[in-house]
Formats: C-alpha cells, sequence, structure tokens
C-alpha cells in the first residue's frame, strides 16, 4: 500500500498498521481496514501511531454522545486527525463548544466531515468570541436567541462553516471592519452588522475573503459597469446586501459574469428596437 508524504510522492504504508487499526475499526464499523490505513498513514508516522493509541478512546466518547456507528465511520476515514488526540485534548473541548452553540453531537460531525482540517484547532473558543459577538449585534431583534445560538443555527444549516472557527480572531475582527467601515455606508439598513449577517446565510464564507480579494471585484465592477469615481464600492455593498453569493467569485469570473450580462441586455435592446 502507498500513501503520500504530503509533496505528492508516494511512500509505502506499514503492513502491519492495518492490523493496529483493527480494534478501533471494529469500534467504528470500518470494513476496510486498508483504506482506513491509507488515510492514517497519511497524516504521518508520528500521528498514525498516536491515531492507534488514542482513537479508541475517542471513538468510544463520540459513540457516547449518541454519534451514529455509521456516521462515527464515516467520520474516521474522512477525519482521522480528530482522533490523533487523547479526547480530552481535541475532541472532547471542541465537540463541547459546538454542544454549547446548540448542535447535537451528530450534527457537529457533520462540520468535520465538510472540514476535516476544523479538527487541527485546539479550541474554537476565541473565534466563537467574535462570532457570537456579531450574531448578537446583527441578530433578529426579539428573536430571544443569543449569539451563540445564532452561530449555532448558521452551523446547523450549513455546516462548513465550521471553517469560519478555523480562522483566528484578529482575522475575524480585521475583516468584519472591512466590511463594515467600507460597504457600511452604501447599505440603508440602520443595523449595518445584521446586513453581513444575512450575507453570510446566504455566502458563509464571506470572512474567509481577503479584504484584498473584495477590492479586487471593486475594480472589475468600475471598470466595466461604473461611470463615476466609486461605483465600483457601491456596486459590490449593494451585491454583498442581496446577492452575497456572487461575491464569493474571484475577479475573473465576476469579469466574465458581467460581459454576459452586458451582451445579454445589448441583445435585448436591440431586440426591443426591432420589435418597436
Amino acid at each position: 500500500m502507498k500513501r503520500s508524504n504530503g509533496s505528492g510522492q508516494l511512500l509505502p504504508v506499514r503492513p502491519e498498521l492495518a492490523a493496529e487499526l483493527r480494534p478501533l475499526a471494529a469500534l467504528a464499523g470500518v470494513a476496510d481496514t486498508a483504506a482506513l490505513a491509507r488515510a492514517v498513514a497519511a497524516l504521518g508516522s508520528d500521528p498514525e501511531r498516536r491515531v492507534v493509541e488514542h482513537g479508541p478512546v475517542v471513538a468510544q466518547l463520540l459513540l457516547s454522545q449518541g454519534v451514529p456507528r455509521a456516521q462515527l465511520a464515516e467520520l474516521l476515514q474522512r477525519c482521522p486527525l480528530l482522533f490523533r488526540w487523547p479526547q480530552e485534548q481535541r475532541a472532547k473541548p471542541l465537540f463541547g463548544q459546538l454542544a454549547r452553540l446548540g448542535l447535537m453531537a451528530a450534527e457537529a460531525v457533520r462540520c468535520f466531515l465538510q472540514q476535516p482540517t476544523a479538527a487541527g484547532k485546539p479550541s474554537f473558543e476565541p473565534a466563537i468570541g467574535v462570532l457570537a459577538a456579531l450574531y448578537a449585534a446583527g441578530g433578529k431583534a426579539g428573536g430571544g436567541k443569543s449569539g451563540e445560538q445564532l452561530l449555532g443555527d448558521l452551523l446547523r444549516k450549513q455546516p462548513a462553516a465550521v471553517g469560519l472557527l478555523e480562522l483566528q480572531p484578529c482575522t475575524l475582527q480585521q475583516r468584519i471592519g472591512h466590511l463594515l467601515q467600507r460597504y457600511g455606508p452604501h447599505w440603508e439598513q440602520e443595523n449595518k452588522e445584521a446586513v453581513i449577517v444575512a450575507a453570510m446565510t446566504q455566502h458563509w464564507a464571506l470572512l474567509t475573503q481577503n479584504p484584498a480579494a473584495l477590492l479586487a471585484l471593486e475594480a472589475v465592477l468600475q471598470q466595466e459597469l461604473g461611470q463615476q469615481p466609486g461605483d465600483g464600492t457601491r456596486l459590490l455593498a449593494s451585491i454583498l446586501q442581496h446577492q452575497a453569493r456572487a461575491a464569493g467569485c474571484d475577479s475573473g469570473k465576476m469579469q466574465a459574469r458581467v460581459r454576459a450580462l452586458k451582451a445579454v441586455s445589448a441583445l435585448l435592446a436591440f431586440l426591443m428596437l426591432k420589435v418597436s
């Protein structure tokens, strides 16, 4: 069997690894121990020994929290990283933090299935603090939910949004600040944080985008549609407020889409002239 060393080069998997993983595989309901061995070996020689050592205890913890065995099997194969630490160092605190947001253990598993790298974080607390404050400020008035509960709702509906919890709090604060300062003045809604929260419902990855990428989108909009200075900023502010998912593309795709819309608009105008 072969495994990757992270640079694309294939390395042999220790023949005995599959046998060493058999107790963990049996506990989690994984039938293909050879495939599991390949997934674990890809972590590296030291992590693979740790999975063998700590994995069964982590698996037992998740089963005790109500994770179905079939889901546990999928998690072990797609996110073996979660099983390389003692339960009190990774699985227990991370699942506990997600539980505080209102997620059941099975719902938390879906987050790691979508974003396996999230298991590499020792704690989600720093990012939760920043995002919960954003949701508390921008959540629906009178809903009776805390910022943490609203953040949990996002993760429940879009499990991949756990990727936000991988970001450093200073990065989140910087990106929230950029949105408020640059685009907030163009949003008619008084509660500017609410616009960001609504945008993240459409496009959770908004806060993973570097401000420079948004400025590049502005430049495209200014070049293709702008008639006055600052039109690119105003147009992107409107996109963020009403069709945030469109802001998730790169500048090349944005340019192609704008030009396609301009071509359709020109064609419609021509047809209207013919009809009249």
